[in-house]
């Protein structure tokens, strides 16, 4: 999901990409921010007990991910 992401970079930056086209795309385009984001950390974030339930809750909920 993340190579069809980022292969499809040009196609979303000059507004080409057009949603409801490729059912794979825009999932992609919905959880793949929200997965680069999960991975972000700063040294002053707190330490997650259970990393993976925390993405797969963010996931779900579509929400941006702390």
């Amino acid at each position: 999901m993340i190579a069809r992401f980022e292969d499809t970079r040009d196609i979303r930056l000059l507004g080409a990409y057009q949603p409801g086209n490729d059912a794979e795309l825009d999932q992609a385009v919905r959880q793949i921010p929200l997965i680069y984001d999960a991975l972000t950390q700063s040294p002053n974030d707190p330490r997650s007990t259970d990393p993976f339930t925390d993405l797969a809750m963010k996931l779900k909920a579509g929400e941006p991910v702390q």
